[in-house]
């Protein structure tokens, strides 16, 4: 091998680097895609311009079959039921409601624990709106996406050039 073929110290390390800048930028994909990103607040009761409003925090595969609002003594003030499952974050309480005391929201999902919350309808907070966004991944349903390993791919091809290259600059000379 000609030394013209043989690579300098200073590209090499410079090739490790880059190197080093591509594995990490493949493993931070690869977590991003395992990450569990949290649901927050799964039940909320807000104050809207048409009465009481019920927030749900649910994942992205599941559905809400069933709300029940209750009044302190147990007593059923609004029902929600939806035999499929809904889509639907957000839903306004069409019902009368008292204006002050103690209510607690039930919600109950196709799949998963059920959820709770309970608020003072005299102090409720305003309603925030509809949520904004997809809902995060279902626990279990998370995994490395194909374009993910597109990148694991390239990484590994990197990763034998810069192999090759080392090899060259200490390969004998002829």
């Amino acid at each position: 091998m000609s030394s013209t073929d043989r690579p300098s110290l200073a590209v090499v390390a410079a090739g490790g680097i880059g190197v080093v800048a591509v594995l990490a930028f493949v493993v931070t994909l690869a977590l991003a895609d395992m990450a569990m990103p949290s649901l927050g607040l799964r039940v909320g009761l807000a104050r809207g311009s048409a009465g009481v409003v019920v927030v749900v925090g649910r994942c992205l595969d599941q559905r809400v079959t069933s709300i029940v609002v209750r009044n302190a003594d147990g007593s059923t003030l609004w029902r929600y039921t939806a035999v499929n499952g809904s889509l639907d974050r957000r839903y306004v309480v069409d019902a009368a409601t008292p204006p002050e005391g103690p209510v607690t929201a039930v919600v109950l999902f196709d799949h998963g624990e059920r959820a709770a919350a309970t608020a003072d309808l005299g102090s409720l907070p305003l309603d925030p709106g509809a949520p904004q966004g997809t809902p995060p991944p279902c626990s279990g349903h998370r995994g490395i996406r194909p374009a993910t390993l597109l990148f694991v791919a390239a990484a590994l091809v990197v990763v034998g050039g810069y192999g090759t290259m080392v090899a060259r600059l200490f390969s004998a000379t002829p």
